[in-house]
């Protein structure tokens, strides 16, 4: 009889997580979903509890509610009908981008929505299904949010509600950091110069001569001092007359002053005696000095 191998209890666990999981992630539709009525996506952009009016998103319908066996289920779109994910994985982080990658590359058309300076914006008449939410153009300033999910309609207390209520996170924009400009290339080390040859010292020029020292001239011979001139004689006195004899007295001469010998006047006699003394000095005075300059 064989045995059979027992299971680890471990492996067993797992699969049973693996169940609850999937369970839980699958999209649970209620039979009570009218497919035949629509709804709406109103959203309401906020950034740190501010509202962010502008920019535009883009609603793709991914899957229909239809019923199949009695049983309600999602079908994909004819748009994504090549979409090989599971659409019920309503739990995954990367159907969302999945399923955005796929619309991008197929050029799939979903509707544009403005959204309006009061940080709002309704997309209408929207039929039971899956949606795609992702943005078209962010408002200036904010950075795309997140792609994700809607299924109209949706439960809230218990109760399907139709017209669905969005608030995606919208971030600001994060100026790009410059990128680090590379670092330049270190130049090339120029050579070294070669050292010069020293010049040759140049030939120290002979000294020169001393001159001679020029003969001392003679001394001039000191010129002999001139002869003085010889004093002048001095003119011999001239002779005293003699005194006459003692003349007869002459007679009174007249009122007229005339001599009576010979009728010559008297007071010439004393002014050519005067004249001749003083031609007489200035003669000897002029022989002197023309002896002195001759000298």
């Amino acid at each position: 009889m064989k045995q059979r191998k027992k299971v680890p209890a471990a492996v067993l666990l797992l699969c049973l997580l693996i169940s609850l999981v999937s369970a839980a992630g699958a999209a649970n539709i209620s039979p009570q979903v009218d497919p035949s009525k629509s709804g709406s996506i109103t959203f309401t952009m906020k950034s740190g509890g501010k509202l962010v009016p502008g920019g535009s998103l883009k609603v793709y319908q991914v899957a229909v509610i239809t019923k199949t066996d009695g049983k309600l289920v999602l079908k994909s779109t004819k748009a994504f009908a090549d979409f090989t994910g599971n659409l019920n994985d309503m739990s995954s982080k990367t159907l969302p981008g999945k399923l955005l990658t796929y619309a991008e590359k197929n050029n799939v058309s979903g509707t544009k929505l403005t959204i309006g300076s009061d940080g709002k914006g309704t997309v209408g008449n929207l039929t039971p299904g899956l949606y795609l939410i992702a943005q078209d153009v962010p408002a200036k300033g904010y950075t795309d949010i997140i792609p994700f999910l809607i299924m109209i309609p949706t439960q809230e207390d218990g109760k399907l509600v139709y017209d669905v209520k969005a608030y995606p996170k919208v971030e600001p924009d994060k100026p790009d950091e410059p990128d680090n400009p590379d670092k330049p290339d270190e130049p090339d080390k120029p050579d070294e110069p070669d050292n010069p040859d020293k010049p040759d010292e140049p030939d120290h020029p002979d000294k020169p001569d001393e001159p001679d020292n020029p003969d001392k001239p003679d001394e001039p011979d000191t010129p002999d001092n001139p002869d003085k001139p010889d004093e002048p004689d001095n003119p011999d006195k001239p002779d005293k007359p003699d005194n006459p004899d003692n003349p007869s007295k002459p007679d009174k001469p007249d009122d007229d002053g005339k001599l009576p010998q010979t009728g010559q006047l008297w007071w010439p006699v004393s002014v050519l005696a005067g004249a001749g003394l003083i031609l007489l000095i200035y003669g000897w005075s002029r022989w002197t000095r023309t002896e002195e300059e001759e000298d």
